[in-house]
């Protein structure tokens, strides 16, 4: 019985240029060997989408 291909290639470790968060692929372009890699939580802030969550303090 031959041995079933691999749908996808081994998953190469990236880290968000903006947060440090480890992920697989890049939020923006989808590639796993993007450069200046993006998360998608960093993403939606960068396109506007959604704002960084205040600091919250007393006063």
């Amino acid at each position: 019985m031959p041995a079933e291909p691999e749908s996808k290639q081994p998953t190469a470790e990236l880290t968000c240029t903006h947060c440090g968060c480890d992920m697989d692929y890049c939020s923006f372009c989808d590639e796993s060997g993007c450069g200046v890699a993006i998360c998608y939580g960093c993403m939606v802030v960068a396109i506007g989408q959604t704002t960084e969550a205040l600091h919250t303090h007393g006063g």
